[in-house]
C-alpha cells in the first residue's frame, strides 16, 4: 500500500482558501496518477489531501520496486530533488504484507 499525503494541508487551505487550494490539490492528484498508473497500481482513494493505492503482486512482478518507483516519481513530480522547494509538501508511506481488502465478516 502507498499513502501519499500533503503535509500541513489544513494550514495551506486556510491561508489560500478553498478555490485556490483546489488547483494544487488537483495537480497533486494528476502527479500521483501519472506516477502510479503506469506501474499497474490500483488507486483506491483520493481523499482530501491523500492518495491511497495498492501495488498488487498479481499485476506486477516486482511490486516493491514498482511502489518505490511510483513514490519517487510522486516526490519528483511535486519538486523534491530539483534543488528548489517543492511546490507542495508531500510525505509518502509504503507498507508491504498481507492486507484484507473489502467486506470482512466475523464468524460467530
Amino acid at each position: 500500500m502507498i499513502f501519499a499525503d500533503v503535509r500541513g494541508s489544513t494550514a495551506i487551505a486556510e491561508n489560500a482558501g478553498p478555490a485556490e487550494f483546489a488547483a494544487p490539490l488537483n495537480r497533486f492528484y494528476g502527479v500521483a496518477m501519472d506516477a502510479l498508473l503506469p506501474r499497474n497500481a490500483v488507486i483506491d482513494k483520493m481523499i482530501g489531501d491523500e492518495v491511497m493505492a495498492f501495488v498488487i503482486p498479481a499485476f506486477h512482478g516486482e511490486p516493491q520496486k514498482a511502489a518505490m518507483k511510483g513514490a519517487t516519481e510522486i516526490l519528483r513530480g511535486v519538486g523534491y530533488g530539483s534543488g528548489k522547494e517543492p511546490w507542495l509538501p508531500v510525505g509518502i508511506g509504503i507498507n508491504f504484507g498481507e492486507a484484507y481488502v473489502g467486506k470482512l465478516a466475523l464468524a460467530m
